[in-house]
């Protein structure tokens, strides 16, 4: 019997990794297929069909051939309104610290913006042109993907594969699901440091991982305490529009600032 225990968590190890390694290796080609599509778009100003068309992509093809695969239904990723009395308390407690993270996270990921005044991402400064790109892209079709995916997608698969166990380190109590999840959620924004090779920006994605993380668990665990996805994402969508704010819109103010 312990024998069978033993091959048997072993087995569900290789499944969670299996996915763990898909929904990264997505995550990826997906990010270099956004840029390169980007790029292009932008040269023909149909930049504000761009975002709706990736999720429609998302939603209509990658998330249904995953649910297939894992024979996970559509009503087991928490899209509901379950608890709205609950998940309002709990968006109270964590709305403080998400948003703290979140900016502090953000500052982390453009300071070579506030250092050099020359943002790494808006060469021509063109806001009004680039505008709705930029506020989708942090705020909107993002925020629905990373929480259907991974609080969504990927905690109904560790759950129904029993990944419900609790380490006590302590006096705190670490959720496994939440905690994979959470881990899951801060690579996938691995991308926003690609080509980093300076030790103190490496310092800074170390530090942001490990924020998205911290801000991640939190998610998950509104997720799990309300089986709704409907905080965690008012809650990520609130911590994007303070990175934007931070990422893009005090950089531009500082630019155009600087006397000609």
């Amino acid at each position: 019997m312990i024998g069978e225990n033993s091959v048997e968590k072993k087995s569900l190890g290789h499944k969670v990794l299996l996915i763990f390694l898909i929904l990264l290796i997505i995550n990826a080609v997906q990010g270099y297929l956004l840029g390169l599509l980007r790029q292009q778009l932008l040269e023909r100003d149909a930049i504000g069909l761009f975002r709706p068309a990736i999720l429609l992509l998302q939603m209509g093809i990658i998330l249904p051939i995953l649910l297939k695969a894992t024979n996970i239904k559509v009503n087991e990723l928490g899209l509901n309104l379950n608890n709205i009395k609950k998940g309002f308390v709990l968006a109270i407690k964590y709305f403080l610290w998400i948003i703290i993270l979140g900016c502090i996270m953000a500052f982390i990921q453009a300071y070579p913006s506030y250092s050099s005044f020359e943002p790494r991402q808006w060469r021509v400064l063109r806001f009004i042109d680039e505008g709705w790109y930029q506020f989708s892209s942090i705020l909107i079709t993002p925020v629905l993907w990373e929480e259907i995916i991974s609080r969504g997608f990927f905690f109904a698969y560790l759950t129904k594969l029993g990944f419900h166990k609790q380490y006590n380190l302590k006096r705190i109590k670490v959720d496994k699901t939440i905690l994979i999840t959470a881990i899951f959620f801060s690579l996938t924004h691995l991308g926003n440091f690609i080509g980093v090779a300076a030790l103190p920006q490496i310092i800074y994605a170390i530090i942001y991982i490990l924020g998205a993380i911290i801000v991640g668990y939190m998610l998950g665990l509104i997720r799990k305490k309300t089986d709704s996805l409907f905080w965690s994402i008012i809650l990520h969508t609130v911590a994007n529009f303070g990175e934007w704010v931070v990422k893009i819109m005090i950089p531009i103010a500082l630019v155009n600032n600087i006397p000609k």
